[in-house]
């Protein structure tokens, strides 16, 4: 489940391996791994990862009990929440 969201969110979000990759400082290969569902990153990574694409962990992790009660859809097609609005960051959401 984690693979397939971390997919998806990627995707909406517009961003390449690559580019996700570099973002939080890892290896391509390493985050392609994610995705396929080979590997996991550890919680800070996880943390990284999250925040980068301005998503919650429970979203990443298919926590659906969580989600229902935030209001989420979480049947597919993967309902990707947007982003937030950042007021005063130093450093703008890419888009």
């Amino acid at each position: 489940m984690f693979a397939n969201r971390l997919r998806a969110v990627r995707i909406y979000r517009k961003y390449t391996q690559q580019q996700l990759a570099e973002a939080i400082d890892i290896a391509p290969r390493t985050y392609q791994r994610y995705e396929e569902g080979t590997r996991q990153p550890d919680y800070v990574l996880l943390l990284e990862i999250a925040k980068f694409l301005d998503i919650s962990i429970d979203f990443l992790l298919g926590n659906d009990e969580y989600l229902q009660k935030m209001g989420w859809q979480i049947d597919m097609p993967l309902d990707v929440p947007p982003r937030k609005e950042q007021k005063n960051s130093k450093k703008p959401l890419p888009d």
